[in-house]
């Protein structure tokens, strides 16, 4: 009976201790925000990623294509630093814009959380869905009439 009750107590201290090692490597969040969800075309948006780390050791690896379809990258910029509080945080900041009107979906970026002892983490952010419209025509304004070029007098002095 006292077997019984020891290696059920050995099972169940590695469960807790494997429990433990999974919620230290999963203890980063990240937070995600855009500036906006509805732009014209041309206009920028920022995209913010934000990775919660424990300690400086570890470190954070993203994959940003080159291209991504109906958008275009302009800005890409991040690094380990800390936030107001003293703890340590990861940010990159991706401005973007698009060229094209409709509907589209910005994809989920691959990001990778390493820390020296312990295996790495491979997450995935969510996708965004971005609305792209264009300037309605003003209908109600007055029609502009198309000005002739000037003649301008040109005095040579010399």
């Amino acid at each position: 009976m006292k077997k019984f009750y020891r290696t059920h107590i050995n099972k169940l201290l590695i469960t807790i201790v494997c429990l433990i090692g999974c919620f230290s490597l999963s203890a980063q969040g990240i937070r995600s925000s855009v500036d906006k969800n509805a732009i014209l075309i041309g206009e920028q948006i920022t995209y913010t990623l934000t990775v919660d780390l424990p300690s400086p050791e570890y470190t954070v690896s993203i994959n940003i294509p080159d291209s991504i379809p109906n958008f275009e990258i302009l800005e890409k910029n991040g690094g380990n630093g800390k936030d107001q509080k003293g703890n340590f945080v990861w940010q990159q900041k991706i401005v973007f814009t698009s060229f094209d009107s409709g509907s589209f979906t910005f994809p989920g970026l691959l990001y990778r959380i390493n820390h020296l002892n312990t295996a790495s983490q491979t997450l995935s952010t969510n996708q965004l869905k971005i609305e792209v419209g264009y300037m309605p025509l003003d209908k109600g304004g007055n029609p502009r009439d198309i000005k002739s070029i000037l003649n301008v007098e040109f005095v040579d002095w010399f």
